[in-house]
């Protein structure tokens, strides 16, 4: 792991020093299958969906008016930002790519700015105006005077959500609840009467005057004994945590009323003896140390997402199934939970036992970690087309989707208008659509350090975490708070300077 830190390190150097001062070109380096010469090619850098991206970008070539455009799809072969931040060095650097909040920065904070600013763009499109996008893209604008994210109207745009989700609401199989909560005896008959209300009222619009989030979930305990009692009914496990568990981590601190940095980023606070924080790192814990435990350490399980599918499909021994999960709305689609969806439940995610609601905060119960985002490089040769496609996928590409529920639109107006719209679609469809749409709306994004990078702070994390979690142990649990807290301010010391 601290190899693949250096390199990271070492790639940043040699782009911030001296690739980023090569102008965009269509060279030898950058043909991959589906180069055409002559026409102009652009590289659009994917995670994955590799068929589904293809059938966009094919569609895109082939509108009228497109006849010189030739999108080519690349999947990025395992550390997607970290790939990316390499592709510069060299004329193999993509044109059309995927950001995140948490891993922007990088790519804005050194000698020269190595995405190009969309403000203009947009201020001169006539199909997608800054109305038709949701006030978190302001998320992306960037402070070139601070070298900070900073969301003020006057900074530079630099990326645009094309989707979002609320990432961590809880989705379990109704049959491993029924059977759990039946074997718990009293507190078993209060949790399956709190779900079953959730499924039957859903997740309001808005917090009813005198409400709080908590009417609509379970409290950690709860759900850490309902997990624990799926598993003891022959699951293989009750839960696994690997939707991006760093930030699930930083949704539940938040929960706490709680942020693991100082208000100004440059320290990490003293997670062992700050209770909030504490809290949800032992939560973490709990739910994952042990044979006792509801599920193994997220470092040792096959997928999350595949697991609960086995539940609903029972096409694999129970032994191969996970009775629940934290995932957003594009896992129905994506991996097709949607065809089972009379054998799931879901609610909101589960609050810590003694949450407080903030009614002058109300989005602290909850966040919104699935914003991703599309942005131009900076060594792009075709910036106008570039942007025609950011336009083609915010608007044709947008509208089909919001049809079929993938995510919240990116483009607010079609997730009013589409991906609400109940033509053509089941009841528990519709149910499924509103809950994540009124979860969404009262959700935030997760913050993130402005000086370190989300790739970062994961592999800090995991770096510690394996000494307590493969056994036999070589830190305490105490050793190990003490060890992240530590990495996290070097690393930020490091980035300050």
């Amino acid at each position: 792991m601290k190899k693949r830190i250096f390199a990271f390190c070492v790639a940043m150097v040699l782009v911030l020093s001296v690739c980023v001062a090569l102008p965009g070109c269509d060279g030898q380096e950058r043909k991959l299958p589906g180069w055409v010469d002559g026409k102009k090619n652009l590289i659009f850098y994917v995670f994955d969906q590799v068929e589904y991206y293809n059938e966009i970008a094919q569609e895109f070539n082939s509108l009228e008016g497109n006849e010189d455009a030739n999108v080519i799809i690349q999947k990025a072969a395992s550390d997607y930002f970290g790939d990316l931040i390499n592709s510069y060095v060299g004329a193999a650097t993509p044109d059309i790519v995927f950001m995140q909040v948490g891993d922007i920065l990088p790519f804005l904070n050194g000698k020269n700015i190595l995405l190009e600013p969309l403000d203009e763009y947009l201020a001169n499109s006539e199909v997608l105006t800054e109305e038709d996008l949701w006030p978190s893209n302001d998320g992306y604008r960037y402070n070139e005077t601070t070298k900070t994210l900073d969301p003020a109207k006057n900074n530079k745009l630099y990326a645009i959500i094309k989707d979002f989700s609320p990432d961590f609401p809880l989705s379990y199989n109704r049959d491993a609840m029924i059977a759990a909560t039946t074997a718990m005896g009293a507190q078993g008959a209060t949790i399956r009467g709190k779900l079953e209300s959730f499924m039957e009222n859903g997740y309001p619009a808005e917090i009813p005057e005198g409400g709080s989030p908590a009417d609509y979930t379970l409290t950690w305990s709860e759900y850490n004994a309902l997990a624990l009692a799926m598993k003891q009914a022959g699951y293989g496990s009750g839960v696994v945590l690997d939707g991006a568990p760093e930030l699930q981590l930083l949704q539940w601190i938040e929960m706490n009323g709680e942020y693991l940095f100082t208000e100004d980023d440059t320290q990490c606070k003293d997670i062992r003896n700050t209770p909030a924080i504490r809290a949800a790192f032992d939560n973490f814990r709990v739910l994952q140390d042990g044979p006792d435990a509801a599920t193994q350490w997220v470092n040792s399980t096959q997928p999350g997402y595949q697991l609960f599918k086995n539940s609903l499909t029972g096409s694999m021994p129970m032994s191969s199934m996970t009775a629940s999960t934290y995932y957003g709305r594009w896992a129905y689609s994506q991996f097709e939970w949607d065809q089972n969806l009379d054998k799931i439940g879901y609610c909101a995610p589960p609050l810590p036992d003694d949450y407080t609601y903030d009614s002058e905060n109300p989005n602290n119960y909850s966040a919104v970690g699935g914003a991703m985002s599309l942005a131009i490089t900076s060594k792009c040769a075709h910036k106008d087309l570039a942007w025609k496609f950011i336009e083609f996928f915010m608007t044709t590409v947008q509208e089909r989707d919001a049809e079929t529920g993938f995510n919240i639109s990116g483009n607010m107006t079609i997730a009013k208008e589409k991906f609400l719209s109940t033509e053509g679609k089941s009841e528990e469809y519709n149910k499924l659509n509103s809950f994540f749409y009124n979860l969404g709306m009262n959700s935030k994004t997760v913050r993130m350090n402005r000086y370190i990078t989300q790739t970062t702070f994961k592999q800090i994390l995991w770096q510690n975490f394996e000494q307590y979690f493969y056994k036999p142990a070589s830190k305490t649990w105490d050793e190990v708070l003490d060890g992240i807290r530590r990495d996290l301010n070097n690393e930020i010391a490091k980035a300050i300077g």
